[in-house]
Formats: C-alpha cells, structure tokens, sequence
C-alpha cells in the first residue's frame, strides 16, 4: 500500500497562473462591492421603518358622532380618503347606503336600494 505522502499543512501554496489569479481578484472584487450593496439596502431597510414609525405618531385621528336612522342595522363599513361609506338596512327591511364627511361626521347622503325591472334601467 503505497500512500501518497501529503504535504504540511503550513507549506506555501503554489501560486496560481496569471489567468487564474486574475479571476480570484475579478471575484473578490465583485464580492466586495455585492457585501456593499446588501449593507446599504439592509440600512435603507432600517431607515425606511424608522421613519414610517415615526410617522405614525405623528397621525391624529377623527372623532365624530354619526346619526344613523332609528332602526337601522349596520351590515358594513368603508372609508375612503374623506368619506365614510355605512352599508345595512332600515327598520322596513329595505336597503340603504349611508355617506359620511369622515371630518366633520356629517350625512352627505341617504340611499335607498331598490330593485328595478328590466325596462327601468339606463341603456348601455
């Protein structure tokens, strides 16, 4: 059994060829500057919820009564950038659509939804 004798492990490495060398300096190099790219975004990252968070504590928000209709049964609700949309039914059983200034708590509308016939509706 013949065993190939190995060398020690502090020797000196063969130094590679020019091409090769070339290359490892080209990989390092790219390696570098993708280290460098990762740690400005991961900062960008942080800045950004830092500065959402603060942002938030800066927000007031809108207190309001609404008057809604004796009897009526809130189904659901949207908001949008300065109304506030209450979708349900009235004590008839009927359905309506109520619309609110989300500032100042106001009604800027009371719809009533009907059903329609086939002849009632606007033509395409």
């Amino acid at each position: 059994m013949n065993e190939m004798p190995r060398p020690p492990i502090d020797a000196d490495e063969d130094e590679l060829d020019p091409a090769l060398e070339k290359v490892r300096v080209k990989m390092i190099r790219l390696l570098a500057v993708s280290i460098g790219i990762m740690v400005v975004g991961i900062f960008a990252v942080f800045i950004a919820i830092f500065w959402r968070l603060n942002q938030l504590d800066d927000a007031t928000l809108t207190e309001a009564d609404l008057i809604i209709p004796v009897g009526f049964r809130v189904q659901s609700v949207t908001s949008g950038s300065d109304t506030l949309t209450v979708f349900g039914s009235d004590s008839e059983g009927a359905q309506r659509v109520l619309t609110y200034d989300v500032e100042g708590g106001q009604a800027l509308g009371n719809f009533r939804l009907t059903e329609a016939s086939d002849a009632a509706l606007p033509d395409e």
